[in-house]
């Protein structure tokens, strides 16, 4: 698994309120310059690809002329079912079923469907993209005629497999807390290629944060149009930045807890918060929520230099008291230290 899909995905989730009104006495911290906690909706995708590196070529150069690949020429097959860490994973493996070479680059518009043609779930244009899984950043994929037809059974590992060279795969992570029967997929392939329509007979998986009122559990994710039979490359060469946190020695039931987030750049380089990623609020192992950092007053962390940010969380009156385990964890596979915890203690 790649560091950069190093992520922290847990089980259930409690209620995150937006306003921390009344508080009775209670330690509080207020560092200085800190930029305020926003009510920032999720964007549903995953920072990747260092800006400092490169990304590297294809593994097979794309000859000149080549015309992009058209739906009616490829088919699409369902690999298998995998999960790690409470992801979900359910690869789509295409193959160029007509006679000439062509090429396919970047995230497919994807629809799920039942049997009756009922949408399950959609992921379009450039949200919902990357997955907690391997993929290869954004490059153009050679399509070669006559690779093997697809086995009828399941592919064991399509991003490793020599055998599929010529061929590509896309991961996808759906979903659904109520377990629909999906019946098929449909494709918009990237560039104007047209849709292309495959078999998909999976439930959509349980995410950990299901049966927590309050908690969006459903999604459709995917990842960029990648090789087939080569490793996503590595090497990247990732920012050194840190995550630390500031959190009162206690809190209690019922009430709000302000805590500050602080981002330290180690690097000889700039760090660039922008695109501003995702973050979760865990609760001993539990999802809380996941918002977008108000990253936009500091745009950038200069080498050495750091910035605070305030969260905001209301601790519901009806969990059990004592000593808790909060962790904050960053959505940006840009940087080697993504994550923070802390104990406090809650009454």
């Amino acid at each position: 698994m790649g560091r950069a899909r190093t992520l922290l995905v847990f089980g259930a989730a409690t209620a995150l309120l937006a306003a921390c009104t009344n508080s009775p006495p209670a330690t509080t911290i207020t560092p200085a310059g800190y930029v305020p906690w926003l009510r920032l909706p999720e964007q549903g995708q995953f920072v990747s690809a260092p800006e400092n590196t490169a990304p590297p070529g294809p593994p097979v150069a794309i000859p000149a002329g080549t015309p992009a690949c058209a739906a009616s020429q490829l088919e699409a097959k369902s690999g298998w079912q995998g999960a790690a860490a409470g992801n979900a994973d359910t690869p789509i493996v295409f193959r160029n079923r007509g006679a000439s070479r062509c090429f396919i680059e970047g995230y497919p518009d994807v629809t799920v469907l039942d049997r009756r043609g009922a949408v399950l779930a959609h992921a379009k244009g450039s949200t919902a993209r990357g997955t907690y899984f391997d993929s290869w950043p954004v490059v153009p994929v050679l399509m070669e005629p006559g690779t093997p037809a697809f086995p009828a059974d399941v592919f064991p590992n399509v991003a490793s497999m020599p055998s599929l060279q010529g061929e590509a795969f896309m991961n996808m992570s759906w979903y659904n807390c109520r377990q629909p029967q999906a019946a098929s997929l449909v494709l918009a392939m990237p560039g104007a290629g047209g849709r292309l329509t495959t078999p998909y007979a999976f439930r959509g998986f349980v995410s950990p944060a299901c049966g927590n009122p309050g908690v969006i559990a459903d999604g459709l994710y995917r990842g960029p149009i990648s090789p087939a039979g080569y490793p996503a490359p590595s090497g990247y060469v990732f920012s050194n930045v840190s995550v630390s946190l500031q959190v009162p020695a206690g809190a209690h039931l019922g009430y709000g807890l302000t805590y500050y987030v602080t981002l330290t750049n180690h690097d000889l380089g700039v760090y660039p918060l922008e695109p501003c990623a995702d973050y979760h609020e865990i609760l001993d192992k539990a999802l809380i929520k996941t918002y977008q950092l108000n990253c936009l007053p500091i745009r950038r962390l200069a080498p050495g230099g750091s910035a605070t940010f305030q969260m905001k969380y209301s601790i519901p009156a009806s969990m059990e008291g004592g000593t808790h385990v909060l962790s904050w964890v960053l959505m940006d596979g840009r940087v080697s230290q993504n994550s923070a915890t802390v104990t406090i203690e809650i009454d």
